[in-house]
């Protein structure tokens, strides 16, 4: 099948790091092509600048969570002029190159749809095999015609080997090197600190803090990273609510303010300083382990106490407020978890396979027996349950 690549040049294209050297050593090669063909010849040049641009505006999709903006940092090559006018007579003008060997069409489709079946040369008249033609506009008998002309034949009209010419519009169509996308290995990613920080809240929520040395694979930042990077329905976009993302803005303008009394604050504090708001995905796991700590201080206060209620085996009867609800996958198949405070701020943990409360509801309990007490990250809890336990609501 043909491949169209319309030209353009008034036109922009991004590479990366590794492509845009590439581009640049293929641009050197080919402008000394064209001095040795034609010292007179206008050589290429453009404009480049490095921006951090949408993900979305450079490879024409959002590989993430398409409510949050990724970005990624490339370089913008900017062509203004059409080169090959310099190699075109006063009465022609190039319309595109056909490559019959690879079926690639660089120029107008509508005007080199007639051509693609045929290399046959009306210059010459001869039809013969060609790996490439040349389509021209130009003047014959006081009429503007459209022509193919064989690679032997183009210097009559252009002044300049066809090879070099074919090049030159291969070039200001990227150079094959403009791949549009995303390529995680060889292209710097950023995201949005809010949005790192909002979704560090919503797993710490879901699943408590965990560091790399003691969560391995299970860690905050891979459940953050997780969130951004992979692909498939089934991924945990960990989307925030609005109270989440106010937590966010809270622990971030907290976070400006920080005593540097170690290398890990002083990155921290540069991170959360930058202005554009945007950070790289090595600056993550500082995010993630420096949300933690404040997002849990900050958990333990508002909960004000922090004891354990009664003693491992006796009953209690407490009045509790639902705060959290999860569902856990164990050996008696899903279960619903309650996570509860007392009058004092206690936290008490209920396991069962019933699921009939809400968050915020006012629960008495009656008979309860104390099954645990745990401790997570300074956090009290106290675990409760048994056959003749009652639950109702206030």
């Amino acid at each position: 099948m043909l491949t169209t690549s319309s030209f353009s040049f008034n036109s922009v294209y991004y590479f990366n790091d590794e492509n845009y050297i590439k581009f640049t050593k293929l641009v050197n090669r080919v402008n000394k092509k064209i001095i040795k063909e034609n010292s007179n010849a206008a050589t290429i040049s453009f404009e480049c600048s490095k921006e951090v641009l949408p993900f979305k505006e450079v490879y024409g999709h959002n590989p993430f969570n398409p409510k949050c903006s990724a970005f990624v940092e490339v370089n913008v090559v900017k062509f203004s002029d059409d080169f090959t006018r310099y190699f075109t007579g006063e009465n022609t003008r190039i319309l595109g190159v056909i490559d019959h060997k690879e079926n690639i069409v660089y120029g107008d489709a509508d005007i080199l749809e007639m051509y693609r079946y045929s290399t046959h040369c009306d210059h010459c008249q001869k039809n013969i095999h060609r790996n490439k033609t040349l389509v021209i506009e130009t003047e014959k008998n006081g009429k503007n015609v459209v022509m193919q002309v064989g690679g032997t034949c183009v210097k009559d009209y252009t002044g300049i080997d066809l090879s070099v010419i074919a090049s030159v519009l291969s070039i200001q169509n990227g150079g094959g090197l403009n791949e549009r996308e995303f390529n995680g290995g060889k292209t710097s990613a950023f995201f949005e600190l809010r949005e790192v920080a909002a979704r560090t809240i919503v797993s710490i929520d879901k699943c408590g803090f965990a560091s790399k040395k003691n969560g391995g694979e299970n860690a905050t930042v891979f459940h953050v990273l997780d969130s951004f990077e992979l692909a498939g329905k089934d991924i945990d976009r960990l989307e925030a609510s609005e109270e989440q993302y106010r937590k966010a803005d809270e622990i971030l303008e907290e976070l400006k303010g920080i005593e540097v009394n170690s290398p890990f604050d002083g990155n921290v504090k540069a991170i959360v300083e930058n202005e554009s708001g945007l950070i790289g995905r090595k600056h993550i796991p500082y995010i993630t382990a420096a949300i933690g700590l404040k997002y849990n201080a900050s958990v333990k206060e508002e909960n004000g106490s922090n004891e354990w209620i009664g003693t491992i085996g006796e009953s209690v009867s407490l009045s509790v407020e639902v705060k959290n609800i999860k569902h856990v996958k164990g050996m008696y198949g899903v279960q619903t978890l309650y996570e509860m405070s007392d009058c004092s701020g206690n936290k008490v943990v209920w396991f069962t396979s019933r699921e009939k409360y809400s968050i915020g509801d006012s629960l008495n309990i009656v008979n309860g027996t104390v099954k645990k007490h745990s401790e997570y990250k300074g956090i009290k809890s106290t675990v409760v349950g048994g056959r003749g336990m009652k639950v109702s609501v206030k």
